[in-house]
Formats: C-alpha cells, structure tokens, sequence
C-alpha cells in the first residue's frame, strides 16, 4: 500500500513539474567545440542570443556574414558609423555592398562588411567621384 501511494506521488510530482516548467532548451556545442548561437525575434525585434545565452552586441560576423547590434542587442538596418567607418545593413540586417542611396539623398558605394568606397572610382563600368571624408557621390562637375 505504501508503495502505491508513493508511486502516485511521484507522479504528481513529475506532472507538476512537467507543467511549471514546459519548455527547456537545451544547449549543445558543435563538433569543434565552439559554441553557437541563434536569431530570435522577441517583441518585433531580431536578436542574435549567443549559446550562453547572451545577446550579441556591436559589430559582429556571424557564419560569414557582418551585423551591427545595438546596446541592447537589436539587429540594426540602414546606413551606420562604427568606428570612423560607413556601413550598410540591409532588411535582414546583414551588410551590403554595391551602390546605394540610403534615404539621406546621397549615393554610397558600400563594401560588404567594410567601409564605404572614397575618392574617384570606376563602378560598374561608370566613374564616380566619392568624398573622401564621408563616402557619398558628388555629382556634376567637380573642381578636385
């Protein structure tokens, strides 16, 4: 008898268990031992959370490709300066490269995961000029 009752404890227990904590995640390193991560939206927001549970900051590469995170860990998009450089993230948030006018009416040629091309330089077959302080275009005819 007493050990009908403790086996219905024992069940009760692992129900109530089972549903105060329904979802774990569990964590497992690669083969080469390093640890990976993954891209989580919470609230309209993308994150990048780190295997440790961490979010990524900065400027970061991940599985070669270049995002910029925010203090509190957003995925950021549009044009940024980092570090004395120009870059460019587009909707996913990864860096672009190529051409690009960024809604501030200037046009940038972009380096993937780099700064912005300056100085008088041939694209796509066409000569353009790039202010060698801030990267964009200038256009017209130009006193150098």
């Amino acid at each position: 008898m007493c050990k009908e009752k403790m086996k219905k404890t024992c069940l009760i227990i692992l129900v109530v268990l089972l549903g105060v904590f329904p979802h774990i995640s569990i964590s497992y390193a690669s083969e080469n031992n390093e640890s990976e991560g993954m891209f989580v939206t919470l609230g309209g927001y993308t994150y990048y959370q780190n295997a440790d549970g961490s979010y990524a900051k900065g400027l970061q590469e991940i599985d070669g490709d270049w995002y910029y995170f925010g203090d509190s860990g957003i995925v950021k998009k549009g044009m940024w300066n980092i570090e004395g450089k120009r870059y460019y993230f587009g909707e996913g948030g990864k860096s672009v490269g190529g051409l690009i006018e960024p809604g501030n009416g200037y046009l940038y040629c972009f380096v993937k995961g780099s700064d912005v091309i300056k100085g008088l330089q041939q694209v796509n077959g066409k000569w353009y000029y790039f202010n060698p302080s801030t990267g964009a275009a200038l256009s017209g005819w130009q006193t150098l």
